[in-house]
């Protein structure tokens, strides 16, 4: 037996999709056949990495739009979601991806206003994207949400204790959202990713650094921006994951259980 995922026709906005993770699942999602909404920060570095990918995009035949927006900006985010309505007139997938981390130090090293600003990308930021898109969803009688948790909801790290903090409430919103919105053909669930090599880890570590850490993973690799819009994209398809809901999926090579239970 052999199946695809087919998402021809379908509308998906992932935030934070300029690079990165983001950017994984924006290809994902165009290869599936799905229109892809791209908003970025507004930065030099994200339009200039959100126009290339733009580019890729439309080489997969499938149409785009990209989005300058902070996620935390009430004003400017409902704004957005408008402009999405306008061109295609739905909204199907969300990975709501956008966040931020910052190293701090040990708590009561940490000031106030950058956990403010970690935490609000994480939560606020969701909260507000979804919000204004959920009307919509409503309307439709379907749709299918993803958040960007992670696995430092278990056992720490993010270099800030802002970071876990934020993504736990994340868990949080999920389960309301289930309670409130599953009976209306809204899906929601979350991904909770570890060890994935991306520009913030390579900040982290050396070549040799990454390799040695890595090969005490039970996978003995790290995990790709790939593997996790593989899982996204996955999760956006409710003819193949339509029985999963509310759920916070682990993708961590088996590190969860490495570090915890040995």
């Amino acid at each position: 037996m052999s199946w695809t995922i087919d998402l021809q026709g379908q509308v998906s906005l992932v935030t934070g999709g300029a690079t990165g993770i983001g950017a994984a699942a924006c290809r994902g999602y165009a290869q599936a056949g799905s229109h892809v909404a791209v908003n970025y920060y507004p930065s030099d570095r994200d339009r200039e990495a959100a126009a290339g990918l733009m580019t890729e995009l439309e080489a997969l035949g499938v149409e785009c739009l990209g989005l300058e927006c902070d996620v935390t900006d009430a004003v400017g985010v409902p704004r957005m979601i408008d402009r999405v309505i306008d061109k295609w007139g739905r909204i199907d997938n969300v990975f709501s991806n956008a966040g931020l981390t910052i190293p701090t130090g040990l708590m009561h090293e940490t000031d106030y206003e950058t956990f403010q600003r970690v935490y609000k990308i994480a939560l606020d930021g969701s909260f507000l994207v979804l919000r204004a898109c959920l009307p919509h969803m409503l309307e439709q009688g379907a749709g299918d949400i993803v958040l960007m948790g992670s696995g430092t909801v278990l056992n720490g790290g993010g270099s800030s204790v802002a970071y876990p903090a934020g993504k736990a409430a994340l868990e949080g919103l999920m389960a309301e959202m289930v309670n409130e919105y599953a009976p209306r053909g809204i899906r929601v669930n979350l991904i909770r990713p570890m060890v994935i090599d991306t520009d913030f880890m390579r900040q982290r570590y050396t070549r040799e650094g990454w390799d040695a850490y890595v090969s005490h993973l039970p996978v003995k690799r790290g995990g790709t921006a790939e593997d996790i819009a593989n899982l996204v994209v996955f999760l956006s398809d409710r003819e193949r994951s339509g029985y999963i809901v509310g759920e916070a999926v682990n993708i961590d090579g088996g590190r969860i259980y490495h570090v915890i239970f040995k």
